[in-house]
Order: C-alpha cells, then sequence, then structure tokens
C-alpha cells in the first residue's frame, strides 16, 4: 500500500474462485475515479498474478499484495 494513502473502496471476493475477482475488480475500477486505490480481499491465490496482469493489460496500477492468514489484500490504483 502506498504509504499515507487510504484505498477508497473495498472489495471482498473472499470465498470466489478465478476469474470472479478479476470480473468484479474491472467492474468496480470503471466507476472508480482516476487516482482512486481498490482494496481487493480474496482467498484465492491466482488472484494475485490475474490482477498483476489485468492492470499491465488495462493501464493500471497494481500497488501491492500481503497476505494475512487466508485473505490476500491487493491493492489496485485506477490511472
Amino acid at each position: 500500500m502506498t504509504p499515507g494513502k487510504e484505498m477508497d473502496d473495498t472489495l471482498d471476493c473472499k470465498g470466489a474462485l478465478c476469474p470472479w475477482p478479476l470480473v468484479k475488480t474491472n467492474e468496480m475500477i470503471e466507476k472508480m475515479s482516476t487516482g482512486q486505490i481498490l482494496e481487493v480481499l480474496s482467498t484465492d491465490p491466482a488472484a494475485v498474478p490475474d490482477l498483476q496482469a489485468w492492470a499491465k493489460r488495462t493501464g493500471n496500477e497494481f500497488i501491492s499484495s500481503t497476505k494475512e492468514e487466508d485473505v490476500w489484500k491487493i491493492y489496485v490504483k485506477k490511472q
């Protein structure tokens, strides 16, 4: 996560498998303003590389990912 910057919205995809976290992230990012940050919560480890590739393909920024217990916290910024 970017120091000093809070996320603007959270998407809870816990329990959902690929491609659901990617599909829902894309839907939410489209509704957000440039510069806003989305936190994606996922229990699917494939969500991390999927969202990294999606961000590169769509021109959005993959900020970081961390794992707490069985939940991945993934941060993406709308460009």
